[in-house]
């Protein structure tokens, strides 16, 4: 579901650009007619089953796995597609989306299934996808209460930033290359890179 929402953001948004740039020009049948169809097709899935799932049967559209965040996208995706189709029931689901998310994983402070293979153990992807969709779900609708979840994930996502630089063991290749770790994002928790430096130096601070 990650690569499909994803899909359909980026779509749009280059859709809306291309109007923008040339407003004289036709979009191409093929690029408006086929992203919509992605467009309704994650609608579908949402209103079928009130989340839209982590792995799907892509010829059925029935979720195979779901309960992750992995499709936090698809909020922005869906109300920036109900700007560019004039379509309020896209509108309509991604507010419905964006209650789903803010309940079932960011009160929770847990958002999983950015990576896509990954859904088993909390992630930043999927807290920067959130991210953006409320800042768009907010940018869409002028709603006061996105703005005010888009500051509650935005805190979770920085919990994910490295703040300081590693002192790497001084026999490591990171030492040798003087490689600085502020400001660096963490994938994940099974990602094992920062334990294992703690494993071969010893240092608390890892």
């Amino acid at each position: 579901m990650r690569y499909q929402a994803d899909g359909l953001y980026f779509l749009v948004k280059s859709l809306m650009l291309c109007q923008q740039l040339n407003p004289e020009r036709t979009l191409p049948e093929n690029w408006y007619n086929g992203t919509k169809k992605l467009a309704d097709a994650l609608t579908k899935i949402f209103i079928e089953n009130g989340q839209f799932g982590q792995h799907l049967d892509y010829k059925t559209g029935a979720i195979i796995s779901g309960g992750t965040a992995s499709g936090g996208i698809a909020v922005g995706a869906l109300a920036l597609s109900s700007q560019f189709y004039r379509n309020p029931g896209y509108l309509q689901v991604a507010k419905a989306a964006g209650d789903y998310y803010y309940s079932h994983f960011i009160q929770k402070g847990l958002t999983n299934g950015g990576p896509g293979d990954i859904f088993q153990a909390p992630d930043s992807e999927s807290a920067f996808g959130l991210l953006e969709s409320y800042v768009v779900l907010y940018e869409v609708t002028q709603d006061p209460k996105w703005l005010k979840i888009a500051k509650e994930i935005a805190n979770q996502c920085a919990s994910w930033v490295v703040s300081y630089d590693f002192v790497f063991p001084s026999k490591s290749t990171f030492h040798q290359l003087g490689m600085l770790t502020n400001g660096t994002v963490i994938a994940n928790v099974q990602t094992s890179t920062v334990p294992r430096v703690f494993a071969r130096s010893r240092e608390i601070h890892f």
